[in-house]
């Protein structure tokens, strides 16, 4: 951690974790060369202004395999994980690294078993004695049926003060029904931007970033625009979560007509969700396809 030009370590391989056992795996992810090397690139810690820590750690010879530290001062403490109970039934499996607000509640993205047999995957959010779901797979969302998610987390803000959390979701299984949600905490989900919806620009809301940002009540949209303003095909937004509950996206001030690069959000026409036994590298957060129905 770097404070007021001081650099003082967080956590490192080796380190005791709480309750026993030390970390063997902190920043899984990472960039492989033709030469051998490889670049570390995360998942990299979230900070708050009280100066609590949130990070993911793997373990060995300890209470748990892996979860979602936070530490405040020089005391670590598991907020979440494997096989914590989840808020609404089963036990997690695995949880990618979490945002934490200035309150201390985070937000993560989780495979879980329902049942001891099967296994789905979604947001969660809150702290230890206060978890909410969020939203997972197969949840009904906007008259449809969540199918598509994505994982998020530092530098992208995915909690804000209040505890809201932001996420994107598709509800089809060919990626072309693109939402950006805003999930409340009492549960309801508003949502901030629909594809094919009109833009603020012109044209209409086409395929979106997975990886959006909330702060107050401003949230990002990153957003290819199809008929826009002077051929612009893409966008980057805001949208202001308003008193009245109804998020409103407007355009930057200064956007910037640009071939869209933005990733697309698709999902496989017979995607699965297996459990991982071990840390898997991950260039980058990517767009999660739907796990396969309970038979």
């Amino acid at each position: 951690m770097w404070d007021n030009g001081v650099v003082t370590k967080v956590a490192a391989l080796g380190d005791p974790a709480p309750g026993g056992g030390t970390y063997s795996g902190l920043g899984t992810e990472s960039f492989g060369f033709q030469d051998g090397t490889f670049i570390p690139t995360g998942p990299v810690p979230d900070i708050n202004d009280s100066d609590q820590i949130a990070f993911r750690a793997i373990v060995s010879g300890g209470i748990t395999g892996r979860g979602i530290v936070v530490r405040m001062g020089q005391v670590d403490e598991w907020y979440v994980k494997v096989p914590d109970p989840t808020p609404i039934g089963g036990t997690y499996l695995d949880m990618q690294a979490a945002s934490i607000n200035n309150a201390g509640q985070i937000a993560f993205f989780a495979d879980y078993h329902p049942t001891p047999d099967t296994i789905n995957s979604g947001w969660f959010a809150g702290a230890p004695g206060n978890w909410r779901k969020v939203v997972v797979f197969f949840d009904p969302i906007d008259g449809g049926q969540c199918l598509g998610l994505a994982f998020s987390r530092n530098p992208m803000q995915t909690i804000d003060a209040a505890g809201n959390v932001v996420f994107w979701t598709n509800l089809d299984s060919n990626g072309t029904s693109d939402r950006l949600v805003l999930g409340l905490t009492d549960g309801n989900l508003l949502i901030a931007a629909r594809r094919g919806d009109p833009t603020p620009i012109g044209g209409t809301f086409g395929s979106m970033d997975a990886w959006p940002a909330v702060n107050g009540n401003v949230g990002t949209l990153n957003v290819a625009t199809p008929g826009a303003q002077n051929g612009a095909l893409s966008a980057h937004m805001a949208f202001n979560h308003c008193p009245s509950g109804t998020p409103t996206p407007t355009a930057t001030p200064t956007p910037t007509a640009t071939p869209s690069t933005t990733p697309t959000p698709t999902a496989t026409p017979t995607p699965s969700v297996t459990p991982r036994p071990t840390p898997t590298p991950r260039r980058r957060p990517t767009p999660r396809p739907r796990p396969t129905p309970p038979g």
